[in-house]
């Protein structure tokens, strides 16, 4: 990630503090105690029918497009994976009354929020020349439950519930 942050020095880029990397299966918003506890249940099945797996963060991209950027990402591959654990995630707090998501699942992992760009052919070389990296490989061991802490140096990921796979 250095390389990026070196090269994109100049833009206006809120870069992601490795310690809060993750990839997200639902955002749920503001939820109650009774909604923590439903939905800890509920990642706690799925996470005893879900066997560990690996995957690895490979490639690099933006949504929602190059020309308008604003969330820079490593990509993943085994996303059949990551997919069936998400529509597994997706069924379920559907039947506690969360809407499902209305756009296709893109499993990665977010290395920066992109404000603007002055000089966009920079990232636009990056995206070309990295779309196919290999970053490292992943161990997937457990499913966690975070809540999202807002301040204003940026979003904090605070563990409310880990549900080990494969129990």
């Amino acid at each position: 990630m250095e390389k990026y942050q070196h090269v994109l020095r100049k833009e206006s880029i809120k870069w992601i503090d490795s310690n809060n990397f993750h990839i997200t299966l639902h955002f749920l918003g503001q939820i109650n105690e009774e909604q923590i506890q439903n939905i800890s249940d509920g990642l706690g099945e799925i996470a005893e029918k879900t066997e560990p797996f690996n995957f690895q963060l490979k490639g690099i991209g933006v949504f929602p497009n190059s020309w308008r950027p604003k969330v820079f990402f490593a990509g993943t591959d085994q996303i059949s994976l990551l997919e069936n654990v998400y529509e597994s995630v997706e069924k379920m707090v559907e039947t506690y009354g969360f809407e499902r998501e209305n756009r296709p699942y893109h499993p990665h992992l977010t290395f920066a929020r992109i404000k603007y760009l002055r000089h966009g052919d920079k990232l636009h070389s990056l995206l070309e020349r990295d779309k196919y990296r290999f970053f490292q490989e992943v161990a997937v061991s457990e499913i966690i439950l975070f809540e999202s802490i807002f301040k204003a140096s940026g979003t904090v990921y605070e563990p409310i519930a880990t549900f080990p796979l494969g129990k």
